[in-house]
């Protein structure tokens, strides 16, 4: 585990003094109505939900739809929608509009979590970026773990154990952090999916959080 690593070698603490308990899930499931939280949805819909950060590198997302434009997909075949809100939004909102992006990516603002089913239940997969500048990048953000729980396949740029995550589980496809031109190629990638082998990816990441994420498991872990 990377983080540990980090421990061991930063902070002279010796690995066997430390437990690795990860960071449980709820599935997000409940759905009352038919309400339409996401708009405009195009052939692929890819969700990205959470705290929108420096470290959550959403730059990245951005230069691999500007690289798709490039290569001529269209607007029609690919839409991401952003939920969340932070200190970079106003600047990457400007990036959209300078690149010509407005019609691939759409913002929603700061959604409650009450939302997160609606937002899910339209995803065909969701997307996870983080940089990799400092030990933050070897950490497993904990959308992870709600893609997972919503049976979603998990499309990301990133390093460290969140990586390896995403490799073990059969979950979805990786790149490198920051690594905009790879997300590009993977996004694509996934778009030749049909729609069992997208199920697949879906239900192994699913699998996996049962295995690890659920909180029963983390109440067992921290007994």
């Amino acid at each position: 585990v990377p983080f540990i690593d980090y421990l061991e070698k930063v902070n002279q603490i010796a690995s066997e003094r430390v437990r690795f308990i990860p960071q449980y899930a709820d599935e997000q499931t409940d759905i009352q109505d038919d309400k339409a939280i996401i708009k405009n949805k195009a052939k692929n819909n890819f969700v990205f939900t959470g705290n929108i950060g420096l470290v959550q590198d959403i730059e990245t997302i951005v230069n691999a739809v500007a690289a798709l434009k490039k290569r001529g997909v269209q607007s029609t075949a690919i839409r991401i929608h952003l939920d969340g809100a932070g200190s970079p939004l106003h600047a990457i909102k400007d990036m959209v509009l300078k690149m010509a992006l407005t019609d691939y990516i759409i913002f929603y603002g700061r959604q409650p979590s009450s939302h997160m089913a609606y937002f899910y239940k339209e995803a065909d997969a969701c997307l996870l970026t983080l940089k990799n500048e400092n030990m933050i990048g070897a950490t497993i953000p904990a959308k992870l773990q709600g893609y997972m729980a919503a049976h979603k396949p998990v499309i990301a740029a990133i390093d460290g154990d969140a990586k390896r995550v995403i490799m073990e589980s059969k979950c979805g496809f990786q790149t490198t952090a920051s690594d905009a031109q790879g997300l590009a190629d993977i996004l694509l990638n996934f778009m030749k999916l049909t729609g069992p082998e997208r199920d697949e990816l879906g239900e192994n990441g699913y699998n996996y959080f049962e295995k690890y994420f659920t909180k029963q498991r983390f109440m067992m872990d921290t007994e």
